[in-house]
C-alpha cells in the first residue's frame, strides 16, 4: 500500500466506486487498512459486483 492509503491526500474526494474488490487491494490486511483511512476521511466505497455501499456501514461504527 502507498503510504496511508490511495485517496489520503485527495481532500474532496467522497466516494470511491470500483467493480471488484480484488481490483482495489492485494490483500484483506491492506484493505482494511486502505477503508480505516477513508473513513477516517468521509470517503465511501462502492463495489459493483460485490453490491457494497460502506457509506452505510460506515454509519453503524460511527462514534
Amino acid at each position: 500500500m502507498r503510504g496511508d492509503g490511495f485517496g489520503a491526500s485527495l481532500p474532496h474526494l467522497d466516494t470511491v466506486v470500483v467493480e471488484f474488490l480484488s481490483r482495489l487491494s492485494r490483500s484483506s490486511q491492506d484493505l482494511l487498512a486502505l477503508l480505516s483511512v477513508w473513513q477516517e476521511k468521509g470517503i465511501n466505497l462502492v463495489s459493483c459486483r460485490e453490491n457494497i455501499d460502506m457509506g452505510s456501514w460506515y454509519d453503524l461504527f460511527d462514534d
